[in-house]
């Protein structure tokens, strides 16, 4: 297994594994809004740099706020637009945090470049992630 490991913050670990195609995102605690967006953009820019365009975002880390969630649904939509091939990202959460964040909204969301799915195991997630780069 090959790990290539980028760290500019210490509240988000991204690495980067060859032998599966997946940059791996690790939130370390909470993160405030400008943290938010600076891991969704060094996120962005290792995916560029490894042309990878399967993520998974592991949110356990991170307990639940309003403001901190909302603001990164937004921009994760945002992302969408910016994105040169589509994207899917898969989100690692807990229960109560996936309870909470996608009340009202579907457990698959895909928009033209994008496709974003919620999980409550790791397992599910690489395998989703994998079944999805077999499809392409």
């Amino acid at each position: 297994m090959t790990t290539s490991s980028y760290t500019d913050h210490d509240f988000v670990s991204i690495s980067f594994q060859q032998d599966m195609k997946v940059l791996f995102c690790r939130w370390q605690h909470d993160a405030d809004l400008i943290q938010v967006a600076e891991g969704y953009q060094a996120v962005l820019e290792l995916a560029k740099t490894y042309q990878t365009n399967f993520w998974l975002q592991d949110l356990r880390k991170r307990s639940y706020s309003d403001k901190a969630f909302a603001f990164e649904k937004d921009l994760v939509l945002a992302l969408d637009k910016t994105l040169s091939i589509h994207t899917y990202i898969a989100y690692l959460m807990l229960p109560l945090q996936k309870e909470l964040i996608t009340k009202g909204t579907p457990l698959v969301r895909t928009n033209n470049n994008l496709t974003i799915r919620y999980f409550i195991n790791e397992h599910d997630a690489l395998l989703w992630l994998e079944r999805k780069q077999q499809n392409i």
